[in-house]
């Protein structure tokens, strides 16, 4: 650098490292008892991600679950056509948290994912996005990210069971897959070095799969095209 010149260098957030994760797979009716993924402590911020929710019971599907004491819900997302919710909540974990896990309530079944992370203190929800038909991807549009950001989080549902379940956006890391029980699967990522996104960038899942055709009781047969539905988290 000349002498006199400003540095245009700028200091970037360190990036939260991932703990653990793991899936819960859920049958409906069910209010599991979160399991916290090895080495989670407090201070450690968690993530929770869940496929459907109910209103009264397994059957009546809506926006029916409550957050624990103390944590936050970050969002209730509908899906497209089919009435499920799924939602999200976090909380920066207590010594409490860890010993004695909280329970969910009204799940109505499929995977919960839990994400845990340190390094950071905080976990906002950026983008939704859904998908009822089209080319076996889920996009979300793109975010700024902030001036602190430490990661990017994303989870996604889907209403077809089959494994092997969607592939996570080119150049992120840590995917968890479940195939859940009953009507669901879903996967969780991360890209925790935040200079690797670009700003405003769409950020794509792909591979997801229909289902078999069923016959149309003429000789032919109907392709199903089932909707998915996915969260983008941004931890600082």
């Amino acid at each position: 650098m000349r002498p006199g010149a400003a540095s245009l260098m700028v200091a970037r957030a360190a990036p939260a490292v991932l703990v653990g994760a793991n899936a819960i797979a859920s049958p409906s009716g069910y209010n599991p008892v979160l399991a916290w993924p090895a080495g989670a402590v407090a201070g450690n911020v968690a993530l929770v991600a869940v496929a459907s929710t109910y209103l009264v019971n397994s059957v009546s599907f809506g926006d029916g679950l409550t957050a624990p004491v103390g944590w936050s819900k970050l969002t209730s997302l509908a899906w497209p056509t089919v009435g499920y919710t799924s939602a999200a909540l976090t909380k920066l974990l207590a010594g409490g948290d860890v010993t004695a896990p909280p329970a969910l309530n009204h799940v109505a079944g499929g995977p919960i994912f839990t994400r845990v992370y340190r390094g950071c203190s905080a976990i906002a929800l950026r983008q939704t996005a859904t998908r009822e038909l089209g080319d076996h991807q889920l996009i979300f549009p793109g975010i700024v990210k902030s001036a602190n950001c430490k990661g990017l989080v994303s989870v996604v549902f889907d209403r077809n069971p089959d494994l092997p379940g969607p592939t996570e956006p080119t150049g992120w890391d840590n995917q968890i897959t479940s195939a859940g029980v009953g009507f669901w699967s879903g996967a969780s990522a991360d890209l925790l070095r935040a200079n690797r996104y670009h700003d405003n960038d769409p950020i794509i899942w792909t591979g997801f799969s229909d289902p078999d055709p069923i016959p149309d009781g003429e000789g032919g047969f109907i392709p199903q095209a089932l909707p998915q539905v996915g969260f983008l988290f941004e931890l600082t």
